[in-house]
């Protein structure tokens, strides 16, 4: 913790993260945090793959999907303590784009119905989508006191000033990094820099990726063949870097992949 004589606890600056990616990392150091607005990034999807807008926007309603439902305060963002899941969010930013992504390959495959999230061919091509612009998290620090829980919109300073008036104190460090998201106006941000991480794979995603089974993805996995996972999210669940997993394929397998994403991937 970082504060100058005399300030409150309210001034005191704690590291925070915020998920992104390498194009909007570069511009946010360059420009300051300016949000694309929901509807433009839904917009430049539509676009992109020449659906109607009005289409993407009906079906993210219909299915109740994020981009439409969101009611979190206009001028913040989306923040953690916890750097891991820092790299995880930034694996889906930006978040509306991530779910405009999964509303087209839903339209052109109607046939998947209510169980399009463990279609990992879907998984494959949304991440295809975004494999250019590499995942990376932006570390900066922040006053307790701007820090804001999210829902219930209580800052960091809150839940400190209240464990202490009970002597617990010694729970902040854990609940705040545990905490699921912290929000912030970027005006109160202190920019340190910010660091790719891998595009993440879970292990039915991976095995999909690898054109193996089940049984013998996990048997080559054991052998070592597709490397070691990349890391462990905040459940403890392994994830597979897809760089590991890419080099590893043969040609006719990343061939087949290429078919799927619509273009080259190397």
């Amino acid at each position: 913790m970082t504060t100058a004589p005399g300030n409150d606890i309210r001034d005191i600056e704690l590291p925070v993260f915020h998920g992104t990616r390498q194009s909007c990392a570069v511009a946010i150091f360059e420009q300051g945090f300016r949000p694309t607005p929901v509807r433009e990034q839904i917009a430049a999807v539509a676009a992109t793959f020449e659906v109607p807008i009005q289409h993407l926007f009906n079906h993210l309603e219909a299915n109740d999907r994020f981009a439409h439902l969101d009611q979190r305060a206009t001028g913040t963002i989306s923040l953690t303590a916890d750097p891991i899941q820092a790299g995880s969010w930034a694996n889906r930013a930006p978040e509306a784009s991530w779910e405009a992504l999964w509303s087209v390959y839903r339209l052109r495959h109607p046939d998947l119905g209510d169980d399009w999230n463990q279609s990992d061919e879907g998984h494959f091509w949304v991440l295809a989508q975004q494999i250019s612009d590499p995942p990376v998290f932006i570390t900066a620090s922040a006053p307790l006191g701007q820090l804001l829980a999210w829902p219930d919109e209580k800052t960091a300073a809150d839940v400190l000033l209240n464990l202490a008036r009970t002597g617990q104190t010694d729970f902040f460090p854990k609940l705040f990094t545990g905490r699921p998201e912290w929000r912030a106006d970027p005006s109160h941000l202190k920019l340190a820099g910010f660091q790719e991480v891998p595009t993440r794979l879970d292990p039915s995603l991976a095995r999909f990726i690898s054109g193996e089974d089940a049984a013998m993805f996990a048997e080559q996995v054991d052998a070592g063949q597709w490397g070691e996972p990349g890391g462990h999210d905040r459940f403890g669940a392994p994830w597979f870097s897809f760089d590991e997993i890419w080099h590893r394929l043969t040609p006719a397998r990343q061939t087949e992949l290429e078919a799927v994403a619509g273009h080259p991937l190397a």
